[in-house]
């Protein structure tokens, strides 16, 4: 985010009380019929929707330095998603009458807004088309690569994740079962195109896993 567009922000959230969440904390759900809007100022908070037979389908997550939700924020959409926190967050709390008059009173912000959402509408296009066409296996194969993104860090050519993940917690972002999860882990480690111990998974060779996408 620009320095300048984040300097404006935190300084409106700023003035607001610090909140500290717990991880597998929910900050929004459905049901919350006019929810604030959250400003992340750290830690990792994932959006995620439910189908009717009860699998978690993971749409985004967000980095800190953010806020939350952004269609209820600036388009009056009522929000369908869960936010669940990943991890440990600090977060500021503001009303949405007090964000929305924040914003006129900054007209140039929606500017600076409008490609984030645009990303954000094209991040969720793409999750939308692997989970619809993606075989169980590349489910959990796209989950890695996407994780890594933003839990991982290049050591010589392969990936190593920075943060712990279970077989468990793949399986509910990745929208297939815990068993189909293992089976899938195991043979990509079989294969050497992955390894995990203690709950760090490492990807030894990304080509070769986009690869596996096609």
């Amino acid at each position: 985010m620009d320095k300048d567009l984040l300097d404006t922000i935190t300084e409106f959230y700023y003035s607001y009380p610090k909140r500290h969440v717990k991880k597998g904390t929910h900050l929004l759900t459905p049901s919350d019929t006019d929810p604030d809007t959250y400003f992340i100022d750290s830690g990792y908070t994932r959006q995620y929707a439910t189908s009717k037979n009860g699998t978690e389908v993971t749409i985004h997550i967000y980095r800190p330095k953010v806020y939350i939700p952004m269609t209820w924020a600036l388009g009056d959409i009522p929000n369908r998603h869960y936010f669940e926190a990943m991890t440990e967050l600090e977060i500021y709390t503001a009303p949405k009458a007090d964000f929305t008059s924040f914003i006129h009173s900054n007209p140039f912000l929606l500017a600076e807004f409008t490609p984030r959402i645009l990303s954000a509408l094209d991040q969720l296009v793409t999750r939308t088309t692997q989970l619809i066409s993606y075989t169980a296996e590349q489910k959990v194969i796209a989950t890695l690569l996407y994780l890594s993104k933003y839990f991982a860090k290049d050591s010589e050519g392969i990936i190593v994740f920075t943060k712990k993940f279970t077989h468990e917690e793949l399986a509910k972002y990745a929208g297939v079962t815990r068993e189909t999860t293992s089976r899938s882990l195991e043979k990509l480690k079989e294969e050497s195109h992955i390894g995990y111990n203690k709950k760090i998974f490492t990807l030894k060779n990304t080509a070769i896993l986009h690869s596996l996408l096609d």
